[in-house]
């Protein structure tokens, strides 16, 4: 853990979040407990009206009693003019100083464009789980750690330069601004570098007197079928593999990721004796509160896994499944909100954290 002084901290200015995640804004909310000494947090985010995502924000606003709360409507089918202006127009309406600026993620533009417009001590950028890695690796290590960085290299020039005109004409004004990093991995900027544990959110929650479960283990669900990453039946193939390795009187607990379509799974869960178990905010928060813990913690490529493993050391056994090769093949063609790397890259540097974090694999 080193820390730079470049982070400055004072206790009269809020800061401000930037999130599109409920575990952005978790990372977010465990900055600004661990670093600010006045718990001033504003918020601004996004996420689909009644989706699971938007549901987990809310419950994670209602439990650390944040109220200074906008939520963007972004326009991402429109022309280049009304998606800048679904965004920008927010920006008027907040202070034009923070003690420090939080960025979910670097890859959305409005995040980018609405952080550098506006004056803070301190640009920070929390995990928005594991794809923190391939951003370091692939984003910032390569363009330095400065906002805005160029997430379309390959985009036309032209393009880029009336991008710049519609900004400027919305009212953005958008500065350079240096880029620290908060983050559960250790994966340091040249300005400032924290490694974190959810410690803070934990003193917050309050203790709770836990017991492990010997008999019970719980899965974390991710949206691979949804996504055409992996097929139903290759996705369910390995949640049979995982049931078969335990006697029939441990229960076997499911998880669901946010994006997954989880009436279509519950018969065939169901089917290869899975309980559902359905959350209204971050597994991290459930497992914090709750008094039975599991023995054993499964997943695939999940932030989950990794926090789980910082928050209570080996209390807990942490498996990740690993896919095989010739699945992950598929995903060297996915590409998210820019062409810097392929879900496969962040794949493979999540993997290769796997050792370091002593996390075994499965299969």
């Amino acid at each position: 853990m080193s820390i730079n002084p470049f982070l400055a901290v004072t206790t009269n200015k809020p800061s401000l979040a930037l999130v599109s995640s409920p575990y952005q804004l978790l990372g977010a909310i465990e900055f600004q407990l661990d670093i600010n000494q006045l718990f001033d947090l504003h918020v601004v985010f996004t996420a689909m009206p009644g989706s699971t995502n938007e549901k987990q924000i809310y419950e994670l606003l209602e439990t650390f009693k944040i109220s200074h709360v906008k939520k963007l409507y972004l326009n991402n089918s429109g022309s280049l003019r009304q998606r800048i202006e679904s965004y920008a127009k927010v920006v008027s309406t907040l202070r034009m100083d923070y003690e420090s600026i939080l960025l979910g993620d670097i890859r959305h533009h409005w995040m980018q464009d609405i952080a550098c417009s506006l004056d803070a001590k301190n640009y920070v950028m929390v995990d928005d789980g594991a794809a923190v890695l391939s951003i370091y690796q692939h984003i910032l290590s390569q363009q330095g750690f400065y906002l805005p960085v160029e997430l379309f290299p390959e985009s036309s020039v032209s393009r880029q330069e009336q991008a710049q005109i519609i900004k400027i004409d919305c009212g953005l004004t958008i500065r350079r601004r240096k880029l620290g990093i908060y983050s559960l991995f250790k994966i340091p900027s040249p300005f400032y570098f924290k490694r974190h544990s959810f410690n803070n959110v934990l003193k917050v929650l309050g203790h709770v007197r836990q017991h492990q479960c010997e008999n019970e283990i719980h899965f974390i669900g991710t949206h691979f079928v949804e996504l055409k990453l992996l097929s139903e039946s290759d996705y369910f193939s390995y949640l049979k593999k995982v049931r078969s390795m335990f006697s029939a009187d441990v229960n076997i607990v499911y998880f669901a990721h946010r994006g997954e379509n989880i009436s279509q799974k519950r018969p065939q869960l169901a089917k290869i004796g899975f309980e559902l178990r359905e959350i209204s905010y971050p597994y991290e928060m459930f497992l914090m509160q709750t008094e039975k813990l599991p023995h054993r913690l499964i997943g695939f490529y999940t932030t989950c896994l990794f926090n789980v493993k910082a928050i209570f050391a080996d209390t807990i056994t942490i498996n990740c499944i690993k896919l095989k090769n010739e699945q992950l093949q598929s995903f060297k063609e996915a590409i998210w909100m820019q062409e810097c790397f392929t879900l496969y890259d962040q794949v493979i540097s999540i993997y290769e954290q796997l050792d370091r974090e002593e996390i075994t694999t499965l299969f």
